[in-house]
């Protein structure tokens, strides 16, 4: 499986894409690691990402993240990437727990390990007290305990604090200055955020650890946190200018693990295989129109 790539369109960037990434939260809820790694080669995905939930689900099962990595990769899907570890930093008591994202730092990398994770997506989820100096120290000891196990990190931020924009992230990265510390770029985050694309082009590429594509409407019609987890729309089906954040980061070479994220309640309702065909089949769409080479 391949997916579209900038110089298979005749665009003259000096990056292409080679592989394309299900970002897991685009299924159904409830889909288990199973119905998700058919639904990615149903999609023509390479890289589906795992979490901490499918290890648990594996040894109910009586299975081991090894043998589900190497059923999955017969299929020709690559288990690498884990989303996501919230418990690396230190934050005030939360309202409401994230779902699988509260496991130490220790059982994240060992889980890594055994499924074979080359990169785990650290979110600041939480409230906290600490500083962007603090996060960047928490972060920096988080590269280093992942680099004993061949992990790279990459930071997401998100519109809400402690991280709530393109540049706090970035700032971090930069001050934490591990050679496995990188950022991710979320478009839906960046757009509701303060975009910056000035800014994203200084960020050398090799410091995108991560790109999840997912479009939106110029206005809310709800909150802002209801939306962000039931209101993306489909890569090409809102207003956010996609084709400027891609052109970007191939120009910088950002172009790393890309794929579809689209929390939306009309994708979930689909049967899991169609949401995965339907999230590529706009991703492809995107990608086509960003890089395509121009009528002569």
């Amino acid at each position: 499986m391949s997916s579209p790539t900038a110089s298979d369109r005749g665009a003259t960037g000096p990056q292409t894409l080679s592989q394309a990434v299900l970002w897991s939260a685009t299924l159904p809820h409830g889909t288990n690691l199973d119905e998700r790694v058919r639904a990615a080669a149903a999609g023509g995905f390479d890289v589906l990402t795992v979490n901490y939930r499918d290890h648990l689900w594996l040894a109910e099962q009586g299975r081991t993240p090894e043998s589900a990595r190497a059923w999955a990769a017969g299929l020709g899907v690559e288990l690498a990437v884990y989303d996501s570890i919230a418990n690396w930093y230190e934050y005030d008591q939360p309202k409401r727990v994230i779902d699988g994202t509260m496991a130490s730092r220790d059982e994240v990398l060992d889980v890594c390990e055994a499924f074979g994770v080359r990169t785990l997506v650290a979110v600041p989820a939480y409230p906290t007290p600490c500083t962007t100096a603090d996060l960047a120290r928490a972060f920096g000891e988080l590269c280093d305990a992942a680099a004993a196990k061949a992990v790279t990190i990459t930071l997401e931020f998100t519109p809400f604090p402690p991280v709530a924009d393109l540049a706090t992230g970035w700032e971090i990265v930069r001050q934490a200055a591990r050679p496995n510390g990188t950022l991710l770029v979320d478009t839906w985050h960046f757009y509701r955020g303060t975009p910056d694309l000035d800014l994203l082009a200084s960020i050398p590429g090799d410091r995108i650890g991560a790109v999840q594509i997912s479009d939106g409407d110029t206005e809310l019609t709800m909150s802002l946190i209801k939306a962000t987890m039931t209101d993306r729309r489909l890569p090409g089906r809102g207003e956010f200018d996609l084709v400027s954040v891609l052109r970007t980061l191939r120009d910088i070479g950002g172009l790393h693990l890309v794929g579809p994220e689209v929390l939306e309640n009309a994708l979930f309702e689909l049967p899991v295989d169609d949401a995965s065909r339907l999230a590529r089949s706009c991703y492809d769409a995107v990608i086509e129109k960003a890089f395509a080479a121009p009528a002569a």
